[in-house]
This record gives C-alpha cells, sequence and structure tokens, in this order.
C-alpha cells in the first residue's frame, strides 16, 4: 500500500461513517499503483461494504435522571404538587386580593410585553397599561 493509502483510508471511512448507517464504498487501483477509494463505481474496483451501528437518543441512564430530579429547582416541583392536590389558587396563597393579583399578573404581562419588542403602533397602548396597573396596585393594594 502506498504511503498516501492509509490516511486516505482513515478519512474515507471516517466520512462514510458519518453519512449513513450503511453505505458503499469503491476501491479502485490506479494507474500508478495506487488505489482511489470513491462513492461510485469504477471499472475494475471492488465494493467495500461498511455497517455502522444506527445512532440515536437512548435516554438517560438511572443516574443521571437522579441528578436531574435533584437539580430541579423546588418551586417547580412545589408548583406542580399544589397543582396536583388542587388546594389553594395563588393569589389565595400569597394573602392578596384575586383583584390584586390579577392586576399583578396583567402588569407583568404589559412589562415583559415591553422588555421583548412590539410594533410602534403598540408601544403607547402598552406604556399607558402598564401604567394604569402600576397605580391600581399603588392605591389599592
Amino acid at each position: 500500500m502506498n504511503p498516501l493509502g492509509r490516511p486516505l483510508l482513515a478519512v474515507t471511512l471516517f466520512l462514510s461513517f458519518t453519512h449513513a448507517s450503511a453505505s458503499k464504498v469503491y476501491r479502485c487501483p490506479q494507474a500508478d499503483g495506487g488505489v482511489l477509494f470513491q462513492q461510485t463505481a469504477c471499472s475494475q474496483g471492488e465494493v467495500l461494504r461498511i455497517e455502522s451501528p444506527a445512532v440515536g437518543w437512548s435516554g438517560l441512564r438511572p443516574a443521571e435522571k437522579a441528578q436531574l430530579q435533584k437539580d430541579r429547582p423546588p418551586t417547580a416541583d412545589k408548583a406542580r404538587s399544589a397543582a396536583a392536590r388542587g388546594s389553594q389558587t395563588d393569589w389565595q396563597g400569597r394573602g392578596e386580593s384575586k383583584a390584586c393579583w390579577g392586576r399583578r399578573q396583567r402588569l407583568e404581562k404589559a412589562r415583559a410585553k415591553l422588555r421583548r419588542g412590539y410594533a410602534p403602533a403598540e408601544g403607547e397602548r402598552l406604556r399607558r397599561q402598564r401604567d394604569e396597573h402600576e397605580d391600581y396596585l399603588r392605591r389599592f393594594c
């Protein structure tokens, strides 16, 4: 085998593994004594069949699942468990009135929209909504 044959073979095998699970590679002898590897058939070439295992998502191992559960923020677990119990709603748990809680939610929604960006015609309306909600919360909550 000539000096370029092994590196060329390694590159060809690597590329074929990344392309498909099963592909054909043709080994074609050259006039100068070298060997050329290609994906199209040649007149005197032999077919090399390259099989690669299926690659895909295998899921988390048990230790990884345990670590994920341990690292999950506690607030998400509390919210899920409260919803599953069907206990107090958010505004009851905070000890504020339903109206104040609703205003806080709408205020946060308007602020989020202002942070994210908006159409030029929407800007004045969003700022007015934000100011009205803030004023209501200052006065009554």
